[in-house]
């Protein structure tokens, strides 16, 4: 819910950037409801959920075709389209956008964190890196640790090169190792 308040009152204040084509509307193209188009008094949204005929977004299509200032809606489930055409005197394109994410149940999908794809991969690589030096070093040190000893020897390393006059880098150093040091995260 906070999302989706979030981008109506951004969107109200007129601190969302806006495409000109989608008339306030948050800009979506990816996740549960997408922005396909949007002219003057019509918008074309792409809902997977409806390809998958989901009871709960088929229910919300149902009552929205029941509000105030909504003309028309049109689904279709191959493509997993909802087309409305309404009165843009009566409903907002943004308010319209959050009533939809509502009644289709699609909030706490909107407002789930992203996980892109390579972060994904990156940390799986991390991860296996991490076992391989764990493994190899029969549970004497992994990369958590091996970045820690190395933060601090090069930060005691540069205060005692520079003679305290690198404070900032030295202490830099010194104070991420004791951040990693902080943070446990286990193995696997």
């Amino acid at each position: 819910m906070h999302i989706v308040t979030g981008m109506i009152i951004a969107a109200l204040v007129g601190r969302v950037k806006k495409r000109s084509d989608l008339q306030g509307i948050p800009y979506q193209n990816t996740g549960p409801l997408q922005i396909a188009h949007v002219l003057p008094g019509r918008i074309r949204l792409r809902i997977p959920a409806l390809q998958e005929k989901n009871d709960r977004v088929l229910s919300g299509i149902d009552q929205l075709s029941s509000l105030k200032g909504i003309d028309q809606v049109s689904t279709n489930s191959v493509t997993g389209s909802l087309v409305i055409r309404f009165n843009q005197q009566i409903l907002d394109p943004v308010f319209l956008f959050s009533v939809v994410a509502r009644l289709l149940g699609l909030e706490e999908q909107l407002e789930k964190p992203v996980n892109p794809i390579i972060l994904r991969e990156l940390n799986e690589m991390s991860g296996s890196l991490n076992r391989a030096v764990y493994d190899e070093t029969h549970g004497i040190i992994d990369l958590r640790t091996l970045a820690i000893a190395i933060l601090l020897i090069l930060g005691g390393r540069q205060l005692i090169r520079d003679r305290w006059g690198a404070l900032p880098t030295g202490v830099t150093l010194i104070w991420w190792a004791f951040n990693l040091m902080r943070y446990k995260k286990g193995i696997d």
